[in-house]
């Protein structure tokens, strides 16, 4: 394994790496998928009950969202990824334009 969540006791997590320097900023929460698993260069991260994408130089990609699906982009699938925001899903790709309009609720199959 190249990376790895550490918690500090305030609950606030990092990734650091195989050699233990620090990759990310510290965090109210990072998910497994993506870097972590090896699956792709990416991240999600919560912070002030917002979620975004970071590569793993801990350069945020998108912009901050109610919710980001961990499905396409950040599990290495597809150049793309799915966001909730306000109750709506939208597709984004990994410049951070939007591609699609928001709907009601988007099915990832296909992504």
């Amino acid at each position: 394994m190249n990376y790895e969540i550490r918690r500090r006791e305030d609950g606030r997590e990092a990734i650091f790496d195989k050699d233990g320097r620090q990759i990310s900023d510290w965090f109210d929460w990072i998910g497994t998928y993506g870097l972590i698993r090896g699956q792709s260069r990416y991240y999600i991260a919560k912070k002030n009950k917002k979620m975004a994408i970071f590569d793993k130089n801990g350069d945020r990609i998108s912009n901050w969202f109610d919710e980001i699906y961990s499905v396409g982009l950040v599990r290495g699938e597809s150049d793309y990824y799915i966001v909730r925001e306000n109750g709506k899903d939208a597709i984004f790709d990994k410049e951070g334009s939007q591609i699609s309009q928001w709907h009601d609720w988007i099915f990832s199959y296909g992504l």
